[in-house]
């Protein structure tokens, strides 16, 4: 409603701080019911056959459950950014124009089977003075629902407004299209997931649309960089990030995150095998130049372990130096003196 997003946009920051705050507390406390809600969600999911990598990003627990509530009380430590001037000029006539960060109003966010961005979404939206209005994935549908429940408990105990914080609870697509052009009621729509997603809703909506990336890109780490698989796994254990490792010989995984492809033996095959994933934008940690030179023909991004990028600057001498050490090496091996 037009009204509310004007009272929300002119909220003080220490009533957004306290909404937020007892937002986090409410997760807690209605941490039954979103975790029965979510079992349901996470029981539908494996009747459908969804991958474990999904299956477990669906999954809500008390140590998730705890992060997302200490994802709000972060969310209201930030400093308050509406109402920052961020620049101010008088022009020769007299004129003082300037730049001032003010609420958007209703910003709708269409996002997949990721429980925590329904808490994450409004935190966000309201920490900027905006109403907000969510449709989460058919997947997460009664987790969302919960969340949301304990989420508008913190904002009707602050006698604000229901409109605040609206979810579109209907799974179907076309109701998601009709969503996409709601002009007159959200003012900015944000997609959240995959590439899919997001296109469907740059081409589809007549809302303006922040088209945001479909995550980050792939990370490669070569062998010569990290000698010591375990480690990489261990990364990706604690950080929930699926890896996949490249072998040429089978390898004991220690981690549900972790999965194996088999590249046939041979001189480079491996090194070969991975540059041919490759894809513009993504990263290679690498000591070796061969393979950040063809990455960087890829446009991607190369970068030594010790932290230094690999540029097409500096490639051509890397590798000249390279050529340049090789050659010393032949020569010597073949010109050494014996002792006596």
């Amino acid at each position: 409603a037009p009204d509310t997003r004007i009272q929300v946009g002119m909220l003080d920051t220490e009533i957004k701080n306290r909404v937020l705050n007892r937002a986090a507390e409410c997760l807690l406390e209605h941490e039954a019911d979103i975790l029965a809600a979510n079992q349901m969600d996470v029981e539908n999911g494996k009747e459908r056959l969804m991958p474990a990598g999904l299956i477990d990003r669906l999954t809500l627990n008390h140590e998730r459950l705890e992060g997302m509530a200490d994802g709000l009380r972060q969310i209201a430590k930030l400093d308050d950014p509406i109402g920052e001037v961020l620049s101010m000029k008088k022009r020769p006539n007299g004129l003082i124009i300037g730049k001032r960060r003010v609420p958007l109003g209703v910003i709708g966010i269409i996002f997949e089977a990721r429980p925590n961005v329904t808490s994450d979404a409004f935190g966000l939206c309201f920490k900027t003075g905006n109403c907000a209005i969510l449709k989460g994935g058919s997947d997460a549908i009664h987790s969302n629902i919960a969340i949301v429940n304990a989420l508008k408990q913190a904002i009707a105990e602050n006698d604000l407004p229901e409109a605040v914080l609206s979810m579109i609870e209907s799974t179907d697509r076309e109701t998601t299209t009709a969503f996409m052009k709601m002009n007159q009621y959200v003012d900015l729509l944000i997609p959240r997931g995959g590439a899919g997603l997001i296109r469907n809703v740059v081409q589809n909506a007549t809302i303006p649309v922040i088209e945001t990336g479909t995550g980050n890109c792939h990370i490669y780490v070569d062998a010569d960089a990290c000698p010591v698989v375990g480690i990489v796994e261990k990364v990706a254990k604690e950080n929930e990030i699926p890896v996949c490792l490249l072998c040429d010989t089978n390898h004991v995984l220690h981690s549900k995150y972790s999965e194996i492809v088999i590249v046939a033996a041979g001189r480079d095959a491996v090194d070969f095998k991975l540059i041919s994933m490759v894809q513009a934008g993504d990263v290679v940690v690498t000591q070796d130049y061969g393979v950040a030179a063809m990455a960087l023909g890829k446009n991607a991004y190369g970068i030594h372990q010790s932290g230094r990028w690999y540029t097409n600057d500096n490639m051509d001498r890397l590798l000249m130096e390279r050529h340049i050490a090789k050659t010393a090496r032949r020569a010597s091996s073949k010109h050494h003196l014996k002792g006596p």
